[in-house]
C-alpha cells in the first residue's frame, strides 16, 4: 500500500505524517519506509513527476508499504496512483484564519531558506494561503480519502490515530496507539514545523477588522471545510 499524507501548510500535516508513519511501522506489515526516506528527504515529495512516481512504485513493489508527505495538488501522477494503484490518502485541514497566523509566526523564525519569511502580515499572507486551499479543494473531490482536522489531531490524537489505523486496515490496540502518542509528545518541541499547537487562536489574536478581512477573503474555504464565520 502507498499512503499519501497530504496536508495544508501549517495544518499539522507533519504531525499527521509522523503518526501515520509510526502506525505503519507498528502494524508489522512489510514496509519500505527507510528505503523511501533514503531517496526522499524526510519522506517529503515536492512534485510527483515521471521519475519520482516510478521510483515510488519500485520502492513499494520491492520493499513494501510506504507513507509519503506532500503539499502538492493531486497532479496527473497522483491521480494515477489514486485510481490505478494500491494507494490511500489522508488530507489534513485547518481553519484558514489560524493557518494565516501560524504562517506569520513561522516567518519570524531565523532559519536559513525559511519558506515563510515573506509572510509578515495578514494582507500579504492571505493570497498564498488561498492558493493552498485551491489545492485542498481538489483533494476533497476524492470521496475515499480520510479528512483529518487540525483541531482533532492535536486535541484528541488517540481518536484520530484510531481512525487512521482503521482507514488503513491496521489492527492496532489502544496500548500501541498510546505508545506512539507519548513518543511524539516527548519530541514535538524539537520539530521545526511545530509552533504553538493551539486551536481557534484567531479569536484572541486578531482584531475584528482582521477577522473580517479573513472571513471575506477566505469565505468559500471556511464554509467548504466546515468552519464558522
Amino acid at each position: 500500500m502507498i499512503i499519501i499524507s497530504y496536508g495544508l501548510p501549517k495544518s499539522a500535516s507533519t504531525i499527521t505524517y509522523t503518526y501515520t508513519e509510526e502506525l505503519l511501522l507498528a502494524s508489522g506489515i512489510k514496509n519500505g519506509q527507510q528505503k523511501f526516506k533514503a531517496f526522499f528527504k524526510e519522506g517529503f515529495v515536492y512534485k510527483f513527476g515521471i521519475t519520482s512516481t516510478l521510483l515510488i512504485i519500485l520502492i513499494h513493489a520491492f520493499y513494501g508499504s510506504i507513507v509519503i508527505k506532500t503539499h502538492s495538488a493531486p497532479s496527473f501522477f497522483i491521480r494515477f496512483l489514486l485510481k490505478l494503484y494500491a494507494t490511500k490518502a489522508t488530507c489534513t485541514i485547518r481553519d484558514p484564519r489560524d493557518i494565516v497566523l501560524s504562517a506569520i509566526d513561522h516567518g519570524k523564525r531565523k532559519e536559513p531558506n525559511n519558506p515563510f519569511k515573506k509572510f509578515t502580515s495578514i494582507n500579504n499572507t492571505l493570497p498564498a494561503i488561498i492558493e493552498e486551499f485551491k489545492k485542498c479543494e481538489k483533494w476533497l473531490h476524492y470521496k475515499n480519502i480520510l479528512v483529518i482536522r487540525y483541531e482533532n489531531i492535536t486535541q484528541s490524537p488517540a481518536t484520530e490515530l484510531h481512525n487512521i489505523s482503521n482507514y488503513l486496515s491496521f489492527t492496532l490496540d489502544i496500548k500501541t496507539i498510546s505508545i506512539i502518542i507519548n513518543k511524539y509528545e516527548k519530541t514535538k518541541n524539537l520539530n521545526k514545523n511545530f509552533n504553538k499547537g493551539t486551536t481557534n487562536r484567531y479569536r484572541s489574536e486578531m482584531s475584528e477588522e482582521e477577522i473580517s478581512l479573513c472571513n471575506s477573503s477566505a469565505n468559500k474555504y471556511i464554509h467548504l471545510l466546515g468552519y464558522q464565520l
